[in-house]
């Protein structure tokens, strides 16, 4: 199901939304878009980093970086006795833009409205390349931060990763590798092999209070 949040045009004018660089500007909206999802909270640290596409370490340092601009608040309750959330939330979403009611009476009104051919042509899409500037695919650049991880262990860590998600699967894997991330374990491949096989079959067992 699709949702969706209030974003403010004030950001425009806040100093601490501002001076953020492009790249923290970004992650700030995504992490927005991740408590839409979470009922006003971030998820854990290492569901953010995969959220994300970035390491255990990057998730953390960026959480604090908004944490010292105050745009991301840390609040008590939680697996850890903690969580984070945006600051504000609760006073800038109302629970009565998800509410059942609304949602029924938005509804009725759409379906009064007939429908009418555009007076412009439609807009064509434009694919998503490097030729139009956009952004690397994230998948790629987590799985090659993860080889670049696994290299001072592994000949061919691509082939290891690939194993693993045969394995497993490639949530799992990808959950396991940003633990390792995180923890910092001496045996890195012990340590990762250790979270698959303790995770089973449900890719996120473990991740908060479990057995790696």
């Amino acid at each position: 199901m699709s949702r969706w949040f209030r974003f403010y045009d004030e950001a425009l004018d806040n100093p601490k939304v501002q001076k953020l660089s492009g790249d923290d500007f970004k992650a700030w909206v995504n992490l927005l878009c991740l408590a839409a999802r979470n009922d006003g909270k971030l998820p854990p640290i290492i569901d953010v980093a995969f959220a994300l596409r970035i390491d255990g370490n990057g998730a953390l340092t960026l959480v604090e970086r908004l944490l010292n601009a105050t745009l991301i608040d840390r609040r008590s309750g939680g697996p850890d006795g903690y969580h984070y959330a945006p600051h504000g939330w609760e006073e800038r979403q109302y629970k009565s833009d998800t509410s059942t009611e609304r949602v029924k009476r938005f509804r009725k009104r759409s379906e009064t409205v007939t429908e009418t051919a555009p007076d412009t042509e439609t807009e064509q899409s434009i694919p998503l390349d490097k030729s139009n500037g956009a952004a690397p695919d994230s998948d790629k650049v987590f799985w090659d931060t993860a080889k670049a991880y696994l290299a001072d262990v592994s000949r061919n860590p691509g082939a290891l990763i690939g194993k693993w998600i045969r394995d497993h699967d490639k949530a799992s894997t990808a959950s396991a590798i940003t633990r390792a991330q995180i923890e910092r374990p001496v045996e890195k491949v012990s340590f990762i092999e250790g979270c698959l096989r303790a995770n089973g079959h449900d890719p996120w067992g473990g991740l908060v209070g479990g057995p790696c």
